[in-house]
């Protein structure tokens, strides 16, 4: 399958509303595709923005405007104001710059200069191969990818977040580094520089996970998805009530 077809069916079966972004970190080997824009300054939140509205981008050192987040993704060094949680507590965002400069330091980062581009697009557009996938909706859509994705593995997921830094490090930093699906409710800036609405969260996956979360889609759409969203129980309690 795809990376048309893939968006296509996550689309259909969980009714998205917002195309999925591919993300790829390129090494200095690996060239960019032609017509992929460089000429934004954006933060990494609004890079994902706009590629969810069909704009393929690249992110470099020289373009992302958020300093935070281009420590985490590799492209530049942390600054000192943030290390040292100084930054973050004039914000108001901790009540002091050592709790700011523990979650700092706590921060998982891509290594400084590991990969120097970026690129975005919407999924269903992408001629790059993906390493992750960000999703964002609401959580009883996004719900069902976590239920496919541990249909034939099982186990419990233990999502890790500072609630900071949502979308570059909760759902892309985190999936590509760990191999693992992250659940995001962004942050004060995702939410504050993008048109992220108040009832949606993230979800950043590993590509390599998408192929079988597709597949069990199907399985689910006319089963236990179906009567979740019919609400099944709960019209039995109603009528039970009712009686």
């Amino acid at each position: 399958m795809d990376y048309y077809n893939y968006a296509q069916a996550l689309k259909y079966f969980l009714e998205l509303y917002r195309r999925p972004v591919a993300v790829r970190f390129l090494s200095d080997e690996e060239e960019v595709p032609p017509d992929y824009r460089f000429d934004l300054d954006l933060s990494f939140c609004q890079f994902v923005m706009l590629a969810q509205n069909g704009d393929k981008l690249v992110a470099t050192a020289d373009n992302l405007a958020c300093a935070n987040g281009a420590a985490a993704l590799g492209l530049r060094p942390l600054p000192e104001k943030i290390r040292s949680g100084e930054m973050h507590s004039r914000l108001n965002l901790f009540a002091s710059p050592e709790m700011a400069a523990q979650v700092s330091a706590l921060t998982p980062r891509i290594p400084l200069g590991a990969y120097p581009r970026i690129l975005l697009a919407a999924l269903d557009e992408a001629d790059f191969e993906p390493q992750v996938v960000i999703l964002q909706g609401k959580p009883a859509t996004l719900m069902w990818v976590l239920i496919a994705n541990n249909y034939h593995k099982g186990g419990r997921y233990s999502f890790t977040t500072a609630v900071s830094q949502g979308v570059c490090v909760d759902a892309t930093v985190i999936p590509f580094l760990e191999g693992n699906i992250n659940l995001s409710l962004s942050c004060f800036g995702g939410r504050g520089s993008t048109d992220q609405k108040e009832d949606e969260v993230l979800l950043g996956l590993p590509f390599k996970d998408l192929e079988k979360i597709v597949e069990v889609l199907p399985e689910l759409k006319n089963t236990i998805m179906k009567r979740s969203i019919e609400k099944t129980a709960y019209k039995r309690l109603q009528a039970k009530l009712e009686n």
